[in-house]
């Protein structure tokens, strides 16, 4: 039995992927960081440039006027 869960989660690794899966798998996981960051990025920036209400009404497809007819 292993002390460390370190070394059992290495071990782990060793025995179902290889060294190039590994890699691809951090490289792919790198990437879909880096577009949600961009993602959350382009629409703080939206909210930024617009009224973060009227963004949402704008992605939910609402216009300003639907809204008041309702409230």
């Amino acid at each position: 039995m292993h002390s460390d869960p370190a070394n059992k989660r290495d071990a782990i690794c060793k025995v179902r992927f290889t060294q190039r899966a590994k890699r691809q798998l951090q490289m792919e996981a790198k990437m879909a960081g880096m577009q949600l960051a961009t993602y959350l990025h382009e629409l703080a920036e939206l909210g930024r440039a617009h009224r973060a209400a009227e963004a949402v009404r704008e992605i939910h497809g609402v216009s300003a006027q639907d809204n008041h007819k309702t409230a």
